[in-house]
């Protein structure tokens, strides 16, 4: 799900068995009708917004899982304490990663496992240009600086 026409064009490339334009309303809906009505066991929340909270919740089945990844600071949450017991939700939040957990990443990328997606690479030099990229919010995948 996104909103970026080449970020949803790389998800089928890479082999996505169906992605949703964020774009063309709520989101929920089209998660519950590609689900036969069931929803989703997790849902990562990369933006947390007004516009994309109540979908994320809606989309989850009964005892989904929510987890904050990013969010907009200073926007609250606005979920009903009664849906959260009712549905019985875990919300959680990521944390930062341990040392152990970037070494086994590592070694899953060595084993060919998974493959990271980078979309450019900046010199130390280039580090402004490298942060301008991140904020206009149009890679295809991560920004490294060689260093």
């Amino acid at each position: 799900m996104d909103i970026n026409d080449a970020r949803l064009a790389l998800a089928r490339k890479l082999g996505a068995d169906a992605v949703i334009d964020a774009r063309n309303g709520p989101f929920h809906e089209e998660i519950l009708r590609l689900t036969g009505g069931e929803g989703v066991d997790m849902l990562l929340e990369f933006v947390s917004n007004q516009d994309t909270l109540p979908s994320s919740y809606r989309s989850l089945k009964k005892a989904g899982r929510l987890v904050f990844v990013g969010y907009v600071p200073e926007i609250p949450m606005s979920i009903m304490p009664h849906e959260l017991v009712r549905n019985e939700f875990e919300i959680m939040c990521s944390r930062a990663t341990t040392k152990q957990e970037m070494q086994e990443t590592m070694n899953l990328v060595a084993q060919g496992r998974i493959r990271p997606i980078v979309d450019q690479v900046f010199s130390l030099e280039d580090v402004e240009l490298a942060f301008y990229a991140l904020r206009q919010g149009n890679s295809l995948g991560r920004n490294v600086i060689a260093v």
